[in-house]
């Protein structure tokens, strides 16, 4: 009879304490409903519109606690979900969680920490990614509302990439091989500028 008390003792014990209730917890503290809404339907608009490259785009957002939400290591666009989003921080990453983080969760987390980006966005646009394997930037004149934009894209490769980059508050890295990296206040500018830079290499392709 005892043993049974036991037994039953620790089932309610590991229920209340598992994992999976901390986890909870956990994004309940640093991220609100409308926050992970945001992130989800940002997650939808960029796998329909393929500018991901299945599990090497990364997509976070600055939440509470000294904390960033970001995507998991491993997983496509289209099966992310509120469930395995993780929580590292941005001052210090555990050594626990880095296992599970995308590849360059720690470019997400310098931007963080020198700035005050609410969202950084990693993607692989197909024309653009086309455009950027030749080492160059997208063509100015092709459309015309485009060419500043096109002004403030910056080539960076993967190995010079480091905090000295990291100045302002808005920025896009174009990394040749790894893809188009930006950071803001809103994922809709991020998705917006991917769109328009997006539209300018397929119709410089087209041109070519």
């Amino acid at each position: 009879m005892l043993k049974r008390f036991q037994q039953a003792t620790w089932k309610v014990v590991n229920l209340v304490n598992s994992p999976r209730k901390a986890q909870k917890i956990t994004r309940s503290a640093v991220a609100s409903r409308v926050i992970f809404d945001q992130y989800l339907d940002a997650v939808k608009i960029m796998d329909a519109r393929h500018f991901c490259a299945g599990s090497l785009s990364e997509l976070s957002m600055r939440v509470g606690g000294g904390k960033f939400m970001i995507n998991p290591a491993g997983i496509p666009f289209s099966l992310v979900d509120k469930e395995s989003l993780i929580f590292p921080g941005i001052e210090k990453i555990s050594q626990d969680m880095a296992a599970d983080l995308p590849r360059h969760a720690d470019w997400h987390q310098m931007i963080y920490m020198h700035t005050n980006a609410a969202a950084v966005l990693l993607c692989q646009p197909q024309n653009l990614m086309v455009v950027a394997v030749k080492n160059t930037k997208p063509s100015p004149g092709i459309l015309k509302d485009a060419d500043d934009l096109i002004g403030q894209l910056i080539i960076v490769p993967q190995e010079k990439f480091v905090e000295e980059n990291i100045k302002e508050e808005t920025g896009m890295r174009l990394v040749p091989s790894v893809g188009i990296l930006l950071w803001g206040q809103t994922l809709a500018q991020l998705i917006d500028r991917v769109e328009i830079l997006e539209r300018v290499c397929a119709i410089s392709i087209l041109n070519d």
